[in-house]
């Protein structure tokens, strides 16, 4: 917040940072090829993709929460 307090949290667990850069990075090149971002222009990811399918690409690309 404006004070410097948390707003909220999150914990994830997988795959090392390297292997999650390359796997999600294939992910959005093979939904975008297929035709799959929403929009046009520079968006970022989850305007490009929506939330949920963004969050399926990250489970795919070996994160989850816990």
């Amino acid at each position: 917040d404006g004070n410097g307090g948390r707003l909220a949290a999150a914990r994830l667990e997988g795959v090392n940072g390297y292997d999650f850069t390359a796997r999600v990075l294939a992910w959005a090149a093979e939904r975008a090829a297929a035709g799959g971002l929403l929009g046009s222009g520079a968006r970022g990811p989850v305007d490009g993709f929506g939330l949920d399918e963004l969050e399926r690409g990250v489970a795919e690309a070996g994160l989850r929460r816990v």
